[in-house]
């Protein structure tokens, strides 16, 4: 899904650092980071985010639920699935 987005594979696998790539990815600042730090606050962004993650990928609400409850087989469908990066939103006023 990285390399889709035009970002090095090995970010996606280093602690931390995949937060920051995510966050990239989806256009969001990377204050966001300390909300994921949060409890409670981080079950909220990461809804969010999955959601701008779903939407960059032009995916609507299944893949967003896919994202949220089965991460791991929804980054498989994005990365190895035929959809294409195609987030073109302003990152502050989407």
């Amino acid at each position: 899904m990285y390399t889709k987005v035009a970002q090095p594979g090995w970010v996606s696998i280093v602690p931390f650092l995949n937060v920051f790539g995510l966050l990239k990815i989806v256009h969001r600042p990377m204050w966001w980071f300390v909300l994921f730090l949060i409890p409670i606050v981080n079950a909220i962004a990461l809804i969010i985010v999955m959601n701008d993650l779903s939407k960059a990928f032009g995916r609507g609400l299944g893949t967003t639920l896919l994202l949220i409850f089965l991460t791991p087989i929804g980054y498989l469908v994005l990365g190895f699935g035929d959809d294409r990066y195609v987030l073109e939103r302003d990152p502050i006023f989407g």
